[in-house]
Formats: C-alpha cells, structure tokens, sequence
C-alpha cells in the first residue's frame, strides 16, 4: 500500500491509518518483526514497539487477551478501496482512449491476423496483442493451450457491523496482522461500506490443511463457494476471535463472505508470455490487490513492447508452471 497514492484518477484509494503487527513471543511473530523492522531501517520508515497496555489505551476498543506487544507503523500503511481502485483504474483507462466492453470471452484463436475473439453476446472482435487476467477462473474456458498450475483455495472473512459511537470511537485503530495463534488473523478498521453500514473486517491466513479452506476444483465450485450462504466452521472462528480481540465493542450483526485464492506452484504471480503477444498475469496467492497498478503496469508494458518490461525484477521469478 506504501506504493499506492492517496488518490488515483481524482478518486480515493487509499487510506493511511498505520499498519500494525501484534502478537506475543510465537516464531511467527518474532520472525515477521525482524523483518519489519529491517525493511523500516533500509526505508527511514518511522515505527514504534508498544506494550499490550499502550495498544489498549492508543486504540479504542482493541483489548485482546493473548497479545503481548506489537510493532506499529504509523505512516504509509493502512487500506485499499478495491472497489474504488478498479473505479479509477476504468475511469483512467477510458479518459487515455480505451474502448471498453462488458461481455464473456468464450473462445480466443490464434491467427494470421492475430488473435480472434468469441464474445457470449456472438460479437468476434480481433487483436494483435492480448492479456489474459482471468484471475481464479484462467482454467475453466480453454482461453490458453496450455493449463497453468493454479490451486484454487476457497476462504472466507467476515464483516462486523458497528454503530455510529463505535465507529467515532474506533476509527483511529490500524490496519493490523493479528498473529498470537496460528492461523493468524487480519483485521481492518472501521470501513463505511457501499450500504452505509460500518463494518469491522477480519480475513486470515490461508493453507489447504485448515478447516477455513476449501480446496475447489470446477466451475461449479467456484461458483457455488461465492455464493455459499453461511459456512460454519469459519463463522464460529470468527465470533470467537473477534471476541477475543475486541471484547467491549458491541457488534449489531456479522456477514461472511468468500473468495477464490489462485495459489501459485512458485508461491509468485504468474507473469509471462504464454506465446507471442499473449502475455499472461494469473495467481494472486492472496498478496496481490495492494500491488495491483504496478502488476498491471508490468502486464501492459510488456505486451505492448513484446518483452518483458518489469525494470528491476526478474522474468525468471514469475515463470508461469503448466500442468503435464
């Protein structure tokens, strides 16, 4: 998020409130600091180490009962509007010329022309140079002759719903990894979402051997997790550690939501040209929202100049894996 500005497109993006990491002496913990804290040095990036007694008393309603001190940076962190990302990112890309079009690609052909493209609507279009960023749903059109190597992990968060007081209250609390216990938690501050309502949002790690994940196979699957009503094993998690976390805040209602992680065989995004002109950008692994304009970036620039245009990384570090 440091590397993302406040706004983009004349819209907000971006909110500075701190990032923070808490927990108590675990290996995680102690390993995740160290390496804040050298990253801080190299950077002149201000950060300050606070007892579990300066943590409740700095942020309201923060009162956990396993933590025991947590490293906190107030400048350049904080949280990403996704949904107004992608607003800004549209408005940019129409206001430079592009003409954008809603519809679902069912087909794409290589030929001597370049590359024909079948629309469900039965429109065709044709193009020199394309992108594939299909996200966790790459596999399931044939968009490719080759299958890149993607797990895809069901997950869920949850939103906490506050009152106005509350919100007033809390609104200073950071951006936070929340890690006594494994899996560790993240936690987002107060947030007015597009309904109005204030919400509390808690995610947390991921891996294909918790009980919170679940491994998907098809479209099918993937459709149906999105959609998936309630999920039991994660809301009682959640309750709990919001409980455990935030005692005194009263909550006047809980949603669960799902996502679709594109896990990776490298553990990078997957960033290359599947053939000439067809440069591909797949396999989040759950870290790449914050870093979506220079992913993007990197996506555009190498399509257009048709090589690898990612200044001081390596194309070897995001070799795209294929399925035998």
């Amino acid at each position: 998020s440091s590397g993302i500005n406040a706004e983009y497109g004349g819209i907000k993006v971006f909110t500075e409130v701190g990032y923070a990491i808490v927990g108590k002496s675990n290996q995680f913990y102690t390993n995740s600091v160290k390496a804040s804290e050298q990253f801080c040095l190299q950077q002149n990036i201000p950060f300050r180490i606070l007892t579990k007694d300066q943590m409740k008393s700095e942020w309201e309603g923060f009162d956990p009962v396993d933590a025991e001190e947590g490293m906190f940076l107030p400048q350049k962190g904080g949280h990403v509007s996704i949904r107004n990302l992608v607003k800004a990112s549209q408005k940019v890309a129409l206001q430079n010329g592009v003409d954008r079009r809603t519809d679902v690609v069912t087909s794409i052909v290589k030929n001597d022309a370049g590359f024909l493209i079948t629309l469900e609507s039965g429109n065709m279009m044709t193009c020199e140079k394309i992108c594939i960023t299909t996200g966790s749903f790459t596999n399931f059109f044939g968009l490719l002759r080759k299958t890149p190597d993607i797990k895809l992990m069901g997950h869920t968060v949850m939103k906490f719903e506050i009152d106005e007081d509350t919100f007033e209250r809390c609104k200073f609390l950071p951006s936070m990894i929340y890690c006594p216990t494994i899996p560790y938690v993240y936690i987002l501050p107060p947030i007015r979402y597009p309904n109005g309502k204030v919400y509390i949002k808690l995610g947390h790690s991921v891996s294909f051997d918790d009980p919170l994940t679940r491994l998907l196979h098809s479209h099918q699957e993937v459709l149906d997790w999105y959609c998936l009503p309630d999920y039991p094993e994660a809301r009682s998690y959640f309750i709990k550690w919001f409980g455990e976390i935030f005692p005194k805040i009263e909550v006047l209602s809980a949603v669960l939501d799902h996502c679709v992680m594109g896990v990776t065989a490298t553990g990078r995004q997957y960033l290359g040209f599947a053939e000439k002109d067809c440069f591909v950008g797949v396999g989040g692994n759950g870290v790449s929202a914050k870093m979506g304009l220079e992913i993007g970036r990197i996506i555009a620039d190498s399509v257009i100049a048709g090589q690898w245009k990612g200044i001081d990384l390596d194309e070897k570090d995001f070799e795209i894996i294929y399925k035998d």
